[in-house]
């Protein structure tokens, strides 16, 4: 089904001047990274639709001849960088004229709403106003506000917190935070594919359902030519598909009766599927493509994450605390996979409950990417960093997922000995290792809006999440230099445990 986004003009794509007309070439300033999201999201299978109020355009306070050059110099700079709009639709009347097609109502879009046959689930109305958001609400879509702190006070721009038109205290808006572009295409995008992700599993559950049924030949044997079935095949049915989630038992006797067609044109994990490469000497590439998407939504956070344990670069994080979306970086990059996050947290009380909730998403995702974990490498090793030095070794494990401050899994016997961890030291050129755990100090208690205390609550939230026994250790140095090692650190120890390097489990147990 299609998917839409509607977009309005000024403030939106072009910062709105003082006197709300962009009716000048000197006017024109487009927002920060509004281009390369609207080709993110036109490449994600979004089309694109302007949806602007023009306040009295055609009369002599706004004439055409001083709209139009603007107007014409905005679409062909867009069309110029690849960004089409199927349709332009502007009112060009003043609020007292009291018209059916000036935003929030819905005469502009009304043939959009005659029409059925568009996916409303995964359209967005995007605007910088309340009347943006009103509008969404109307139209029974997701209403997304653009935005950015560095926007607030723009000497080309009319001060958003100043301006009564955007928003205002009491409105029911008002919660809603604004976001930049590329905020913007990382929540839809993730929030696309968590929906596709969900879709998948269902139609797994089903084909799987329709597999065992398939399967059993004493109940394939008692479906007749009509789908007629006796009692014993019956009952079997209902068996498989309420675990399948289907109510209605002619569905079920429909997928029983499909069976294996159903599962030859359905994956059958709830990994993206991709084509099985052929090992080349000792190296071994997942049989599935690893993504996991998850969404983690609390009264002090909403998360969106996506990862890809199979896709180098490319990712996109949005915390609200810039030194935190480095450290995020520096994980996926060193861990070799893609990382999408967008999280809006309580942040004018703290960091902690944005930092805290992120690594719990995280982990959580990589667990569920990884699947039943065969063949992976499982354990990892050390990182210098200019004066200081850090040691990581981890162990992805579900069943040790408890961590002490020295990382050693609380609990654990000598019936354990098989999941301890394998430590691998690199050579560190000589620097010299000084013993650091969780009790530590960091030189300085606070990066940029980070504070350093959060390093160990932020690695034990993820090993816990994770199912990872994990010991860490930093020496002493610059703030900046100890948090990051530990970042790259844990990201290169990951590395080689994600990696699929053989078809067996690590673990003599059978099991981890």
């Amino acid at each position: 089904m299609k998917k839409y986004l509607f977009i309005d003009r000024d403030g939106t794509l072009v910062y709105e001047p003082e006197d709300y007309q962009v009716d000048a070439l000197h006017k024109i300033k487009f927002l920060p990274r509004v281009i390369p999201a609207l080709l993110k999201l036109q490449y994600h299978g979004f089309t694109l639709v302007m949806v602007s109020n023009q306040d009295g355009l055609g009369t002599e306070s706004f004439p055409l001849d001083t709209f139009s050059p603007a107007h014409e110099f905005i679409l062909n700079t867009l069309e110029s960088q690849g960004i089409n709009f199927e349709q332009v639709l502007i009112c060009p009347h003043k609020p007292e004229d009291n018209c059916a097609c000036r935003k929030p109502k819905l005469g502009l879009v009304q043939s959009y709403l005659n029409d059925k046959t568009w996916d409303r689930a995964h359209s967005y109305f995007i605007g910088d106003r309340d009347t943006d958001l009103q509008m969404a609400q109307n139209m029974g879509i997701t209403g997304l506000r653009v935005g950015d702190s560095s926007d607030l006070d723009d000497e080309d721009g009319a001060s958003l917190l100043e301006d009564s038109n955007i928003t205002s205290p009491d409105s029911p808006f008002a919660h809603i935070k604004a976001l930049n572009w590329d905020e913007i295409a990382t929540k839809i995008c993730i929030e696309l594919d968590y929906d596709l992700q969900q879709e998948r599993k269902q139609r797994q559950i089903q084909a799987e359902a329709a597999e065992a049924l398939a399967n059993r030949e004493a109940t394939a044997a008692k479906v007749t030519a009509s789908g007629v079935m006796t009692g014993d095949a019956t009952q079997a049915v209902d068996e498989i598909a309420a675990a399948a989630g289907i109510e209605d038992m002619g569905e079920a006797a429909a997928v029983v009766t499909e069976g294996t067609t159903a599962t030859n044109t359905i994956a059958t994990c709830h990994h993206c599927s991709r084509p099985e490469l052929e090992p080349k000497g000792t190296k071994f590439a997942p049989s599935t493509h690893r993504v996991a998407v998850v969404e983690r939504n609390t009264r002090e956070t909403q998360i969106s994450l996506r990862v890809d344990l199979d896709t180098v670069g490319g990712s996109s994080i949005h915390t609200g605390i810039g030194f935190f979306n480095h450290m995020l970086d520096q994980i996926a990059t060193h861990a070799g996979f893609s990382l999408q996050v967008m999280v809006l947290g309580d942040l004018e009380v703290d960091g902690h409950h944005t930092i805290e909730d992120t690594a719990i998403a995280l982990g959580t995702a990589i667990r569920e990417a990884l699947g039943d974990k065969r063949g992976i490498g499982r354990f990892g090793f050390v990182l210098p960093m200019d004066e200081v030095m850090a040691e990581v070794f981890a162990t992805p494990n579900l069943d040790l997922c408890e961590l002490s401050v020295q990382g050693k899994p609380e609990g654990a016997t000598a019936d354990s000995a098989d999941d301890k961890t394998i430590t691998v030291a690199l050579d560190i050129s000589g620097r010299p290792h000084v013993e650091f755990d969780f009790h530590a100090d960091f030189t300085r208690e606070d990066i940029n809006g980070f504070d350093t205390q959060m390093v160990p609550h932020f690695f034990e939230s993820l090993a816990v999440a994770l199912g990872l026994t994990l010991h860490m250790k930093v020496t002493t140095g610059n703030a900046h230099h100890q948090v990051e090692a530990l970042f790259k650190a844990f990201g290169r120890a990951l590395r080689p445990a994600i990696k699929v390097i053989s078809t067996e489990l690590p673990s003599s147990k059978g099991t981890l």
